[in-house]
């Protein structure tokens, strides 16, 4: 999935654990809160560290929601292109419960 998000427009939404089943290279979008400058609780309460050397993105304070549109680097690693502050206020669960709909029953629905 790599260079396809530039032809297409479109990344994966996933969550921390369905990190694991993509290849590094793949750019895929997390959603998540801060919880530190260069680490994302992702809404499936999974802890993500963002590769920042050598990016232009800035992260928001802790607290904040934010959505890291990036390139997995491993497992546990995303290096961000793209970083979108969602504020203070936003439902994790909600969100989770979309990506898990998304990436199984409905995937057909969201497919690009």
């Amino acid at each position: 999935m790599g260079s396809e998000f530039f032809e297409t427009g479109a990344a994966a939404r996933l969550n921390g654990k369905m990190l694991t089943t993509v290849d590094k290279g793949a750019t895929v979008s997390v959603v998540g809160q801060v919880a530190g400058p260069d680490l994302v609780r992702t809404s499936d309460d999974v802890e993500v560290r963002l590769a920042l050397s050598g990016s232009s993105e800035a992260m928001p304070q802790p607290g904040y929601y934010v959505e890291v549109l990036g390139t997995v680097q491993n497992s546990s690693c995303i290096k961000p292109l793209r970083v979108t502050s969602f504020g203070e206020q936003f439902d994790l669960k909600n969100y989770d419960g979309l990506v898990e709909l998304a990436n199984d029953k409905y995937r057909r629905l969201f497919m690009a």
